[in-house]
């Protein structure tokens, strides 16, 4: 059994990439490429990279591109517990010339699949984990089994605001917590995100029971706090290849930390910085060393 559990999300992820500024309303020169996604499947592949051994719960499509998906990943390192469905779930992002996401649309629905019945044959494999990833694909009834059943610290991407009112009832349950603006506003209600007004939410959620949070403010930093400090770790600017899976590799960079005994949010920054520096939403230079050397250029 492996100690990092994680049940989300694996898809085959379209970016969609103009040339020039993004027009909209018209047909945008530019280049589309295909690659394996998922917050839940993008997490355990920076883990494995990291050198963990993660296992990923997760829905796939009997699909060539849902047997491939599982196959690239074995081959890194994460050991799969799938549920079968009819076709892969897909992400589809258009990205502006900065990096970032200009929209996306998320065709997710087969993850429904994996519905408490599925949970259920998993038990032992919820209840042996030492951590616990869950993201928010999933049905709240879904999660609150989870979340009852397992006993090991339960770390959660909220994913998108959309989704993000199923963990509401949950959020004593949770160990830790990372959101994005629109997220941490849609989960509060606070719409003020400088020092005061971060402060403000992580207060909001902590007293309901969440250990700690992180939100991440793109290139204002990341705030990170606890029962007992907080902190706005500023990030050096660089130039953004690609955004996408940014917040993915900042989670696995935390749950690495964690797992090794190491500073959590150094590791979460450094692994973000390198994610925005490559063209994927998984960078293939993840790993211990470059996260060593990246820590060390940026607290330097």
């Amino acid at each position: 059994m492996s100690d990092i559990v994680l049940i989300g999300g694996a898809n085959i992820d379209v970016f969609a990439l103009p040339k020039t500024t993004l027009r909209l309303g018209d047909s945008n020169p530019g280049t589309i490429k295909r690659s394996y996604g998922g917050v839940g499947r993008n997490i355990a592949e920076n883990l494995a990279r990291l050198d963990m051994k993660p296992t990923l719960v997760t829905v796939v499509g009997r699909d060539v591109e849902g047997q491939a998906l599982v196959r690239h990943g074995q081959s890194i390192g994460i050991s799969f517990d799938v549920v079968y469905t009819d076709d892969t779930p897909m992400y589809l992002a258009v990205v502006n010339t900065d990096g970032d996401m200009a929209v996306a649309v998320a065709a997710m629905d087969g993850f429904n699949a994996l519905d408490v019945s599925e949970m259920k044959k998993r038990e032992d494999i919820i209840k042996q984990a030492k951590l616990l990833f869950l993201d928010t694909n999933m049905e709240e009834q879904v999660m609150s089994y989870v979340l009852n059943t397992c006993t090991a610290p339960v770390y959660v991407d909220v994913i998108s605001a959309h989704k993000a009112k199923k963990i509401m009832p949950h959020l004593d349950q949770i160990h830790t917590l990372k959101m994005n603006q629109m997220e941490a506003t849609f989960l509060s209600g606070f719409t003020r995100f400088d020092a005061l007004g971060l402060v403000e939410i992580g207060r909001f959620f902590i007293e309901r029971g969440v250990k700690e949070i992180f939100i991440t403010l793109g290139d204002r930093g990341i705030f990170h706090m606890d029962d007992r400090h907080h902190e706005w770790r500023q990030t050096k600017q660089i130039e953004v290849v690609n955004a996408t899976g940014a917040g993915d590799a900042f989670l696995a960079g935390v749950i690495y930390a964690r797992m090794t005994g190491k500073e959590p949010l150094s590791y979460g920054h450094a692994a973000a910085m390198l994610t925005l520096s490559s063209p994927e939403a998984v960078s293939s230079h993840m790993s211990v060393d470059a996260l060593d050397r990246l820590i060390k250029e940026l607290e330097s």
